[in-house]
């Protein structure tokens, strides 16, 4: 009986070490998934009617809806029959972010915006000088967005 006693003795202290050996605490974990979007203000512009070589202008604004500083850049598209360049010209369109002609090809606009927070800048429109075509030209101006490194 004092054997049997004895090794449960043993066996109840053998299992209060083990508890105290693996004894533990937590670490609570929390993430978010990096969002990176953009949105523009006014999200149309209706030039209407402009004569040949007129111009006009349109203040407007980017804001960074992600969760992190954000780098735009923005570009420009040709229409069906107008191209965009550098001058205005037969055919030719000039659309510029202030005084820089859009292309193409991605221009800074801002960097590192913080979220939630918005860029303005103002288009500035300057139509063909001439050329045969009279009906409407649609043609989009795009706002991209990164994360800021």
């Amino acid at each position: 009986m004092r054997k049997a006693l004895l090794l449960c003795l043993v066996v109840v202290a053998l299992l209060v070490m083990a508890s105290a050996a693996f004894a533990g605490d937590t670490i609570s974990v929390t993430v978010t998934l990096q969002s990176v979007g953009v949105e523009v203000t006014p999200p149309t512009w209706d030039i209407g009617v402009i004569v040949p070589g007129g111009a006009a202008s349109k203040a407007c604004s980017a804001k960074n809806i992600g969760n992190v500083n954000e780098d735009f850049t923005i570009k420009t598209s040709n229409s069906t029959d107008w191209t965009a360049g550098a001058t205005a010209g037969t055919n030719t369109f000039v659309i510029a972010n202030g005084l820089t002609p859009l292309s193409g090809t991605p221009a800074s606009l801002a960097t590192a915006v913080v979220a939630n927070a918005s860029s303005p800048f103002t288009l500035n429109f300057t139509a063909p000088s001439a050329g045969s075509v009279i009906t409407p030209q649609s043609f989009t101006v795009t706002v991209l967005a990164v994360a800021a490194s």
